[in-house]
């Protein structure tokens, strides 16, 4: 019985282009294919563009798409730094938290009934993702988690004075002790 190496072929088609192994007739078929496929696209009709196409992102769902978007940005600054995936889970973290907490810092009524506990969910995601970075281990995501929600839910539970505090944490403003004639 004969060994089979890792070149060999799978269905009847070799497993490598690069090594020199892939026949004549198959490259010539597989660049004509992707010519037809891809080439094809010039010759279809653009669709009518109608008024609804030129409205953008629906209202109702620009906060999820805000945090779809920081996110994926996010990501995208995370495979470019070293560390390989968990640098893009780390990015996922930074990047969909800060758009949000972002969003809901210009948008206050943004998750409706849900405002306060959107913040602290995207105060617990950066802080994750801020702390992870920082330590490099797992316990500086968890320390991060539980500062960044507990913090923010003692702001919102105890209240501030501070206008920037309060705008953070999605907590409202305090006015100061009555003042004593």
């Amino acid at each position: 019985m004969k060994i089979q190496s890792s070149l060999q072929t799978f269905w009847g088609l070799p497993r490598s282009i690069s090594r020199g192994k892939f026949s004549h007739p198959w490259k010539t078929f597989l660049i004509l294919l992707c010519l037809g496929l891809f080439g094809l696209q010039a010759f279809a009709a653009d669709p009518d563009i109608s008024a609804r196409d030129l409205q953008g992102i629906p209202k109702r769902h620009k906060y999820l798409t805000s945090i779809v978007a920081g996110a994926a940005i996010g990501a995208g600054i995370g495979i470019l730094a070293p560390g390989g995936n968990r640098s893009m889970v780390k990015g996922l973290l930074i990047g969909g938290s800060g758009a949000s907490s972002m969003y809901l810092w210009s948008h206050r009524n943004a998750a409706g009934g849900w405002t306060p506990w959107a913040h602290v969910a995207s105060n617990t995601g950066l802080a994750s993702g801020i702390g992870w970075t920082m330590c490099g281990c797992s316990a500086g995501a968890g320390v991060g988690a539980l500062l960044g929600g507990g913090g923010t839910l003692a702001v919102q539970t105890f209240g501030t004075r501070d206008p920037r505090i309060a705008r953070a944490a999605g907590a409202p403003v305090q006015n100061g002790p009555p003042s004593r004639p």
